[in-house]
């Protein structure tokens, strides 16, 4: 076997051990076994056992020496009473002794003899000289199932290219297992529920997409984890530096996001996944989010303002270039405009962000400031005090949940935030 398939049966094997020999609870055996949680759990115990944990707890509870354990039945006879008229085999399949076996026994032989009848009949040619059907109605129809399950595998099987900056990789036409690392709002978006999520939020910030997750499995984007998911497509944003190592367990498609728009990026994602329909659905509702936000701040005078973003603290301040997530958003996308210093120091010069120290940051400083994650200023920093936003109170406060992440949910969101805010300082 495969690496993979020894660690899942090392993995089961574990869970069996502790279901019959200990009281812990099904969600403490997956994580003390290594699966990702109780729900990987039972997907691997039914395909190996074809039962769920918890009735092969019941099953081999016998032979448990744990009183406590949590069994739906109790036994009306004692366990020696019990063992004489019950006999496990096969992993659990009971067969009751005495005068139910053969009734069972007689009825099955029954049943058989009338198959075979029938059978007999069916290939016998009739008494006018014609020709017996030889396939059954019942035979027919289950042939076209057994064709309409093959094609619809066939389907779902099928593979195409992809070109990426990694090189061709070939994907699933119908990609039903997805693991998505960093964006997982653009996947969301597209119509496709992931298998299992990576960075969807910073700390225990939600993110706007939470509603739609509450079945993805929180993952760390870690070989050994992703393995246990069996994924059939990856989709990795975030760094490239694991790419070879989760390539070899599906293929994998790096997203180059800080390269790429947001137009770029939706339409590649949905190239992947193969929702190009619901792409155009998507960017046609962004698109137009966003010539209504300028349409917004060209009314209220605020198109020849200055904006700055960034985090700030006394210790350090981050300026966002148009590289960064919410600075392409105001950059380039709302088309706002970023002070001279911005512009030449950390824009022109390609960078995701400038490092500025205090004593220099009313240069970089415009006539707003995007005030970015939940850190803050000391109140008695007289530099940050004499910023002419700091002073005039024009600044927008952007905590994590909107800040953190570049795809196309929280953008959308993060758009009616900036400009709601926007137009009530401008006021």
């Amino acid at each position: 076997m495969n690496l993979q398939e020894y660690l899942i049966q090392r993995r089961i094997e574990a869970a069996c051990h502790d279901l019959k020999h200990t009281e812990a609870t099904v969600k403490e055996i997956a994580t003390g076994a290594g699966f990702a949680d109780e729900k990987n759990l039972f997907r691997m115990f039914k395909k190996h056992y074809k039962m769920t944990p918890s009735d092969y707890r019941k099953i081999n509870a016998l032979s448990m020496q744990v009183d406590g354990i949590d069994n739906d039945s109790h036994l009306p006879y004692d366990e020696r009473e019990l063992a004489s008229l019950v006999k496990s085999y096969r992993d659990g399949e009971s067969t009751m002794f005495g005068s139910l076996r053969s009734k069972e026994m007689i009825l099955a032989a029954a049943i058989s003899m009338m198959l075979l009848l029938t059978a007999c009949t069916s290939g016998t040619p009739a008494n006018n000289g014609g020709t017996a059907n030889t396939t059954p109605a019942q035979a027919q129809q289950t042939a076209q199932q057994e064709g309409s399950e093959t094609k619809a595998s066939e389907a779902v099987s099928q593979t195409r290219t992809i070109s990426t900056v990694k090189g061709d990789v070939e994907v699933p036409n119908n990609p039903q297992r997805v693991v998505v690392d960093y964006l997982v709002g653009d996947v969301v978006a597209l119509g496709v529920t992931p298998l299992g999520v990576a960075r969807a939020a910073r700390g225990e910030t939600e993110p706007v997409y939470a509603n739609q997750i509450t079945d993805s499995i929180k993952v760390a984007m870690e070989p050994e984890d992703i393995m246990t998911l069996e994924p059939d497509l990856i989709i990795l944003a975030w760094s490239d530096e694991s790419y070879d190592d989760l390539s070899k367990i599906a293929p994998t498609i790096y997203v180059p996001y800080g390269d790429m728009t947001t137009e770029e990026r939706i339409q590649f994602i949905s190239d992947v996944l193969n929702k190009q329909e619901e792409a155009k659905d998507v960017l046609n509702a962004y698109n137009g989010k966003i010539e209504e936000a300028k349409l917004a701040f060209q009314n209220a005078g605020l198109s020849d303002m200055t904006i700055t973003v960034g985090e700030f603290s006394d210790k350090s301040n981050y300026i966002a270039g148009a590289k960064h997530a919410v600075g392409e958003l105001v950059y380039n996308e709302l088309q706002l405009q970023a002070p001279s210093k911005v512009q030449t120091d950390i824009i022109d010069a390609d960078k995701y962000w400038g490092d500025v120290s205090m004593e220099v940051l009313p240069a970089y400083s415009g006539d707003y400031m995007i005030f970015l994650g939940d850190g803050n200023v000391a109140s008695d920093n007289a530099v940050w005090n004499a910023i002419p936003a700091v002073q005039h109170d024009r600044i927008v406060k952007v905590d994590s949940s909107l800040s953190w992440s570049t795809d196309v949910m929280t953008s959308s969101a993060l758009i009616d935030y900036i400009v709601s805010q926007l137009l009530a300082l401008a006021k």
